[in-house]
């Protein structure tokens, strides 16, 4: 699990995805977007729960309000997190970022509020639009949903 400090007014991102080179780029491109930082990357279920419930000594979790998640990881489905973050009501954001194109799946994350859906893989512009069409959909519903 690691971490970064940035400006308050800016959104906080969890990343959550098991692969390495695939953290990492997700990261790179956060810090590409104004508005954005990263705020922490765990690299499974049990590391994303940990940190979105204070259980993660020096990260602030009032400080993460999306979640980048990936629906495949080591040790669970990223709809059995969906889950989670609902049962314990986190107030965070999810766009899923997965390789499964299952309609059955998009549909349940969605019932999830699951903002946005991203397929893998994908370009450095769809991620910034698909970051840029989330950061106008919380502006319109009045700003930061952590208040």
């Amino acid at each position: 699990m690691s971490e970064t400090t940035a400006p308050e007014s800016s959104i906080g991102v969890l990343v959550v995805e098991d692969e390495v080179v695939a953290a990492r780029a997700h990261a790179k491109y956060i810090d590409r977007i104004d508005g954005y930082h990263v705020a922490g990357v765990a690299k499974n279920a049990t590391q994303a729960m940990a940190a979105l419930t204070g259980q993660i000594y020096g990260l602030d979790s009032s400080g993460i309000h999306l979640v980048l998640l990936d629906m495949n990881l080591p040790d669970g489905h990223g709809l059995q997190v969906c889950r989670a973050i609902r049962g314990q009501r986190v107030d965070v954001d999810i766009i899923a970022v997965t390789a499964a194109r299952d309609m059955q799946i998009v549909q349940e994350a969605l019932s999830y509020g699951v903002a946005q859906y991203i397929i893998k893989p994908f370009t450095f512009p769809v991620f910034r639009s698909k970051l840029e069409a989330y950061s106008s959909f919380r502006n319109r519903l009045g700003g930061d949903s952590n208040d």
